[in-house]
């Protein structure tokens, strides 16, 4: 029951720039000091442990991912040691602020975000937002961020949908070949969401908000799969802030496709936070 549980528990627990949260049999950890290493997610048949120093194995039936690694450029496959000035939660929003980077001059803020109202699609489903923030004081910018997941021993399905002439209706979900999902994300509309299923049943969804979505990419070596969502950031410049979101939706054992597909639906409807 991920979402009966959300409900009452939408708070982080942070300790030392270290950010854990926790339903059950499911743990995110995010640290703040680096992060180019995303959100390390496990799912797994054993209690997760609250403490935010440890990290849990996947059981047989569980998952180890690496969740959103925040690269600040597509040319950059390692990562960006990004100075962390601040780190803090507010209600369900864990919140970093970093240092302007010498080599762009841009300030960066990333939100993990709980999805608290799209809960009642299921209560077999758990959705977690990351909103990655560019600020720059400089008078015209283009930087090209680069947002990779990392998932092992994990298979992939694409999804493209297609919206109605009912703006308020839920989107058309088909399966798409890799070729076509490259196009959509590239020269479509963007609408492209990627089901990655471990073995034992669990499973997760990723996609990009439709307009921040510049491209994608993936790359499977040894047992290990890396989903590269490249996002849109052009003609950033003085006095302007560009919020770019991604979601991730974890489905538990008895989760549907029509769950995590619901789930990307109720995403793509959704406004910016007033909160951020």
């Amino acid at each position: 029951m991920l979402g009966g549980l959300m409900k009452r528990q939408q708070k982080w627990n942070l300790k030392d720039g270290v950010a854990v949260l926790d339903w059950p049999n499911f743990h995110l950890r995010v640290d703040a000091s680096t992060p180019e290493l995303g959100g390390v997610a496990s799912f797994s048949k054993v209690t997760p442990d609250s403490d935010a120093g440890k990290t849990l194995a996947a059981g047989p039936s569980g998952f180890d991912a690496a969740l959103f690694q925040v690269r600040n450029s597509a040319d950059q496959p390692n990562g960006d040691a990004t100075e962390s000035v601040e780190t803090y939660c507010r209600g369900g929003d864990l919140i970093s602020r970093y240092a302007a980077d010498s080599k762009d001059s841009i300030s960066r803020e990333i939100y993990w975000r709980l999805v608290t109202d799209a809960v009642e699609l299921s209560d077999q489903i758990a959705s977690v937002e990351m909103m990655y923030s560019l600020q720059t004081d400089l008078l015209d910018s283009a930087p090209q961020p680069s947002v990779p997941s990392t998932f092992s021993n994990a298979s992939t399905r694409w999804f493209q949908s297609h919206q109605g002439p009912d703006d308020a209706a839920d989107p058309q979900w088909n399966e798409c070949d890799w070729e076509d999902a490259c196009f959509a994300a590239g020269e479509g509309d963007g609408r492209v969401a990627c089901a990655i299923a471990f073995p034992g049943g669990s499973s997760l969804l990723q996609t990009v908000y439709p307009p921040d979505l510049r491209g994608v990419e993936m790359n499977t070596v040894e047992q290990q799969t890396e989903i590269h969502w490249q996002l849109r950031s052009d003609f950033l410049e003085k006095g302007v802030i560009r919020r770019l979101r991604l979601l991730t939706v974890i489905g538990g054992e008895d989760a549907s496709e029509q769950d995590l597909l619901g789930a990307a639906s109720h995403f793509y409807r959704s406004e910016l936070p007033l909160t951020v």
